[in-house]
């Protein structure tokens, strides 16, 4: 699991010791759990729940005059996430499979003139463009298998892409035992003042 992952990471940089603080109710009770998580002099939480809870974490988190650097995954970071507290500014980072930089013109002139013709809404954009390049990649599959196709010639014909460039993603390869096209992410910060992510990696692989 990602929690377990996090642990063996920190264990192998040499951090201090992971703690995991689980809840199954919606909503959050952060008066219960941002309090908890203080006492254990905390300065980093990886956040792995929904934007609008983050947001609810932030606020009691300076309710109580604390302000931890905080990791959300990019399907946390909508657009509440700009309404954050300012003790937070340049403390929120989000990891984002694609970046800017992995966009070609050809790629986005494609995504463009499909969102148009059927006309997607603004929001869920990076979900759009996963969406989007994950059809390219089995599109580009099933040309590889060929007219007679089955689950074995598909299966064999993505494990043979290698760098496969959807236009706007990083590119993708597979193989006999890689299921995942790219192995990565980039890592952005949040400016609250200007309202927009602000770079802070290049693309880091986790291989």
């Amino acid at each position: 699991s990602l929690i377990e992952a996090t642990k063996d990471q920190s264990k192998r940089d040499g951090r201090s010791a992971v703690e995991a603080y689980l809840y199954q109710t919606a909503p959050l009770d952060v008066a219960g759990i941002v309090p908890k998580i203080q006492k254990q002099g905390t300065d980093t939480v990886l956040f792995l729940g929904t934007g609008a809870e983050a947001l609810a974490f932030m606020k009691e988190a300076e309710r109580l005059h604390w302000s931890p650097a905080l990791y959300l995954l990019s399907n946390s970071a909508g657009r509440e996430v700009f309404e954050a507290p300012m003790s937070f500014n340049h403390k929120i980072f989000v990891s984002f499979p694609t970046s800017p930089a992995d966009q070609t013109a050809e790629g986005i002139k494609e995504f463009r003139a499909l969102a148009e013709k059927y006309q997607l809404p603004s929001q869920h954009l990076v979900a759009q463009l996963s969406a989007y390049s994950a059809a390219k990649i089995l599109v580009e599959g099933l040309k590889r298998a060929g007219k007679d196709v089955s689950r074995e010639k598909l299966i064999a014909a993505l494990e043979g892409l290698n760098r496969f460039e959807t236009g706007l993603t990083p590119a993708i390869t597979y193989g006999l035992n890689r299921r995942i096209g790219a192995t990565g992410a980039y890592v952005v910060e949040i400016d609250l003042e200007k309202k927009q992510f602000v770079p802070t990696s290049e693309w880091i692989n986790i291989n």
